[in-house]
């Protein structure tokens, strides 16, 4: 195995088993050489611009992984609650957010834009940029029935996954008339109050 590729596999190992192909040209790798080791099952081209190591991660992951590296982009929304542990995988789409919608985005992805999402509300999670859980649950409303969220708000209370208090402070500064969700989440923390008791048991507590 060429040093190159040593290079462009070990810069993947780092990075979540993805590379992009500009990075892998600029640790040493010519095209004609990138498109072989494409060819040859050694690396695995994943979307326009962006390779994996056969293996590295599963398929919504590396779908994940793609999306934030050539998008500049957060995972959010139904993604961000099943990393979490918000709520329980389901049918959809990877889902990530950016601050500025571009005309290509990637098949098989859902993107939608977040103008206020702040760096205080991005944590990492297997090296991925994801929403806070108190994000992520704001985020939700605009997305979700009443009654899926209520359940994953109230799951994420009793297992102290998010705070209240941090919750409320968190939805005071984001949310506003016209935006969706708004309403849905004013509703479930009125509601609740910060007296609000959830159920016990942890993920037993609330069936999803």
């Amino acid at each position: 195995m060429g040093e190159a590729i040593r290079h462009v596999i070990e810069h993947a190992r780092q990075n979540g088993g993805t590379v992009t192909h500009g990075e892998a040209i600029a640790l040493g790798m010519s095209k004609s050489t990138l498109r072989r080791r494409v060819a040859e099952g050694v690396l695995i081209d994943i979307s326009r611009g962006v390779l994996a190591i056969p293996g590295a991660v599963d398929e919504t992951g590396l779908e994940l992984w793609a999306a934030c590296s050539k998008l500049n982009a957060v995972v959010s929304h139904q993604s961000a609650a099943h990393l979490h542990g918000l709520d329980r995988p389901r049918f959809v789409k990877p889902t990530v957010s950016v601050p500025v919608r571009r005309s290509k985005d990637l098949v098989g992805v859902t993107v939608h834009q977040l103008t206020d999402l702040d760096p205080d509300h991005i944590v990492e999670l297997d090296g991925l940029p994801v929403t806070s859980p108190e994000r992520t649950i704001i985020d939700l409303a605009a997305v979700l029935r009443d009654g899926h969220l209520a359940r994953i708000l109230d799951n994420a209370l009793a297992e102290k996954r998010v705070g209240f208090d941090v919750l409320e402070s968190l939805f005071a500064s984001l949310g506003r008339r016209g935006k969706p969700g708004t309403a849905l989440m004013r509703k479930l923390l009125e509601a609740r109050g910060s007296e609000f008791v959830p159920p016990d048991g942890g993920s037993n507590a609330v069936s999803f």
